[in-house]
């Protein structure tokens, strides 16, 4: 597997974190892939320099515990958030964005970031810092993009038991919202040789993102005209302005789903 995956991995000598990501050597060489880990073992940025570059997150929340103390265990989460907060405030917005792991922590229905295809949660959530995962996907414009499905298949985590069964749903894959496609949003969970048949285990997500288009390029020779002298251009001829904005509004009418911004144009009116 080796000879044809490129191999990225952060942990800790204590075996109590680790992150491991795997890209495939045809998408990109070695020395096109840069590498940051704000916390080892817990967080890493995974920059491929495509046109445009890729950006992957890979993600390893610590595990809400209170038994070890709620105030410790917030602090060592509130870090995770911040710096993941950080990491996606930082990330271009002409690069492609996908964050992948374990959160630690469930979402919420909230469209259009978050769908229907929620795991049950019997009680309260016990994450009391839920709403900082919440918060990062709104803030960024994000989807999650493994919560559009069937309720029956959410769960990414399940405890076998001797009173039964334990299943929440707590790693998720997000990327930005004009990235999360019909397609996208078909992500799910699978069932892989490596996953055990019982005990504690987390289950593989697949998912299919578009693949990033290079910026297009202008043709030689060719001129571009800037929205300042269309408004001037415009504002000379009210005729041409009004059965512009007319034209518009019936294409619109043709075509379902089309996004035109006109209002600049009808104040001309």
């Amino acid at each position: 597997m080796t000879s044809h995956y490129h191999m990225i991995h952060t942990g800790l000598s204590n075996r109590k974190a680790g992150i491991l990501v795997m890209i495939h050597k045809s998408l990109v060489s070695s020395s096109s892939i840069r590498i940051t880990a704000p916390i080892p073992g817990r967080l890493i940025l995974v920059r491929l320099e495509t046109s445009p570059a890729i950006c992957i997150i890979g993600t390893y929340q610590h595990v809400w515990s209170e038994v070890k103390g709620a105030v410790e265990c917030e602090a060592e989460r509130e870090v995770f958030w911040t710096r993941l907060n950080e990491l996606v405030r930082g990330t271009p917005w002409r690069c492609q964005l996908v964050l992948a792991g374990d959160f630690n922590t469930p979402c919420q229905e909230q469209a259009p970031h978050v769908g229907t295809g929620l795991a049950s949660v019997t009680g309260a959530v016990r994450q009391k810092d839920q709403h900082r995962l919440q918060q990062l996907i709104v803030s960024h414009n994000l989807v999650a993009l493994n919560t559009w499905g069937r309720r029956s298949y959410s769960h990414t985590y399940q405890f076998d038991h001797a009173g039964g069964q334990h299943r929440t749903q707590i790693d998720f894959i997000l990327c930005r919202a004009h990235h999360g496609d019909p397609l996208a949003k078909g992500a799910r969970t699978i069932r892989a040789p490596f996953v055990p048949d019982k005990g504690m285990r987390h289950f593989p997500i697949l998912a299919s993102l578009p693949k990033p288009q290079p910026p297009r390029q202008s043709r030689a020779g060719q001129s571009s005209v800037g929205a300042k002298e269309v408004m001037q251009h415009l504002q000379g001829q009210p005729d041409l302005a009004v059965g512009l904005v007319r034209q518009l509004w019936a294409l619109r009418r043709q075509r379902f789903g089309i996004s035109l911004q006109v209002a600049p144009l009808l104040c001309l009116r």
